[in-house]
Formats: C-alpha cells, structure tokens, sequence
C-alpha cells in the first residue's frame, strides 16, 4: 500500500519481501530508503541519513527512528535505540529477500477525500473481548450519495444497494467484500437502517483506550468532507508524509471522535465548515492565552492562527492536511469552560 502510493504520487518505489515480514523502498535524492509501515518506523545511520535494504543488511544495527513518540500522533521522534530484535532476523537472512518493483500493476490507490454522506454515522468500536480495532459505517433508511474513506473496506451488512467502483451490488446479509482490487469509491443508491461497512484499522491502534462504551460515533446530519492532503514530490518531507499518511488520518478521525464524545456523551454532529468556522471565533474568544498555550500543548494543536486566517474558506489547499485537527481544537474550545477540566 505504502509503495503504491508512493508511485501514484510519481516517486521511484518498491515492495521488499523478508520471508516473514514487507516493507518498502522509495528512491529519492539518488538513494534508495526503507520504511517499514508495520512497525510505523525507519532506520537511520549515525549521520542521521535514512537507510536502505542493502545499507541494513550490511550493519543490521543502525539508529532507528519512532513515528510516533506518544503513540497518539505521528510525528517524526528519534530514539538511539538499536534495530528490534523482533525485525532484526529478517534482515541478517539476507538469502531470501526479494525486491519486487511491479506493485499491484492492474489498480489505483482510492482517493484520499473523505466523504461521509448525511444520514449515516462513523464508530471507532473496540472489542474488548479480543482486543481489536474496527471503524463502521452505519446507515439509515435516508443514506444515500458517496460514502468515500481512506481505508480497506472488509465487510457489508444489512440490506442496502450500492455501486463498489462501478459494480452494483445488492447486500442482504453479511458478504465479505473483494481484497483484489482496491475499492475507488462506494456509491450509496438504497438503504435500510442497520446496515453498514465495516473498515479495517491499522493494529497500532489496539493500545488505545477509547471510553467506558468502547466505541466512539459521529452522526452526519449533512453531507461530511474533509479534503485530502496535498502532496507533491519536492521535499523530503512529502515523501516522509505518505509513510505516516493512512496511520496520520486514522489517529486524527479517531482522536477527534474520542474527545467530541467525551465532551457531548452522545453523537456529535459535524455542521457545514463555515458554521464550524464561526463557532470556531466564538468559543476561541472565551480562553485566554494562557489556556490556549495549555491546550496546544497537551494536544499538540496550535490552528488558531492558521483557522484565523482561513475566514470562511477553511478547505482552501493549504489547510487540508490541518482542517481534521483544527476541528478537534475547536470541538474542544467550544466545550471546556475552564482548562483545569482538561487535566
């Protein structure tokens, strides 16, 4: 997923077999650097330049460097620690790694849009019982239009009609969807309550705790899109940004649902980007600096400025990668009287 995404954004890229674990290759600045989407992390050597397969097999024990340094946001974090022993066989096996540059030739990454139809509600649920992660779709008898997120659909429930790229398909029951193929887009055309999709979620989410429920919702009243990030193929950092993309868009819906619930106990309902804009300028308005500072450090979110700017245009392109976050502020500006509740 990781390189075809990389070469549908016009980067050099390759998928890695280890004989019991993948990774992937992207060539930039005429080199070839690792990462490795399971473990979220890539390697590093003692000058701090990123690693390459051969680079790793040649001193399997260079630096690496953590996505994430709290596990709730994925932020380039450092640590001096040497590569895990738990990856550490795979790269020493050098006689069975295989470099694969014909990725998935025959589909397309969906788009990175994230279009929730009105009538319908988003779940982050946990199973406490084995521990795991889903995200679920849930529509009503007036859902209807595209329903478009950046991640796997595995399953379809209820009784509803829908058109999976340009296949209609009619579901009545539970039918486990194709894995073959990327699914571009899903096209509601009927629905009946009690019916849904469910997504697959990234396993590092499995630590996380979500509330007493264990399952956290957004109900649209309305249409729902979020932009997606603009990248190009300029920088270092926009490669770096594909790596993190799909886990960076899970945490912020995730973290953004958490935290509304909490505040509302109860479904929140997401209102059109300008009316979130006012609202935004109104609560922003009650805290003071101080409580601002507190906030956008225990969070990581300083929008206000840049949501300031924005006016009523929030989605203009320079915010899309910010607009998910800059809603969590906001939800949690609007809700909190005193900052002290925060902690």
């Amino acid at each position: 997923m990781l390189a075809k995404l990389w070469k549908e954004k016009g980067f050099k890229a390759r998928v890695i077999y280890l004989n019991g674990h993948v990774v992937a290759e992207v060539f930039t600045n005429n080199k070839w650097k690792l990462f490795d989407p399971d473990h979220v992390i890539f390697y590093v050597d003692s000058n701090q330049n990123i690693c390459s397969l051969k680079d790793i097999e040649k001193n399997p024990k260079p630096l690496y460097t953590l996505a994430s340094k709290d596990k709730n946001y994925n932020y380039f974090y450092q640590s001096k620690n040497s590569i895990s022993d738990r990856v550490e066989h795979y790269f020493k096996s050098t006689i069975d790694n295989t470099i694969d540059s014909n990725i998935l030739p025959n589909s397309t990454i969906p788009p990175l849009e994230f279009i929730l139809p009105a009538g319908c509600s988003l779940v982050f649920h946990k199973d406490i019982k084995t521990g795991t992660y889903s995200a679920t779709v849930k529509f009503s008898k007036h859902t209807s239009g595209i329903l478009q997120i950046p991640l796997v659909p595995t399953e379809a429930n209820g009784n509803f009609s829908a058109e999976f790229n340009t296949e209609l398909i009619k579901i009545n029951g539970i039918k486990e969807l194709p894995k073959e193929n990327f699914i571009q887009s899903i096209n509601i055309k009927s629905a009946s309550a009690e019916s849904g999709i469910r997504y697959l979620i990234n396993p590092k989410l499995d630590f996380l705790h979500l509330n007493s429920l264990n399952h956290v919702s957004v109900l649209s009243n309305s249409l729902l899109t979020i932009e997606p990030i603009s990248i190009s193929t300029n920088n270092y950092k926009n490669f770096g940004q594909l790596f993190f993309l799909l886990n960076q868009k899970s945490f912020q819906y995730r973290d953004f649902l958490v935290h509304a619930n909490n505040l509302n106990n109860k479904h929140t309902d997401i209102s059109s980007a300008n009316s979130l804009y006012t609202q935004f300028l109104s609560f922003d308005n009650q805290l003071s600096d101080n409580e601002k500072t507190i906030l956008s450090k225990k969070f990581n979110l300083d929008f206000t400025e840049a949501f300031t700017k924005a006016g009523s245009n929030v989605l203009q392109k320079e915010l899309h990668e910010q607009y998910p976050r800059a809603i969590f502020y906001f939800m949690v500006a609007s809700k909190y009287n005193r900052i002290e509740e925060l902690n």
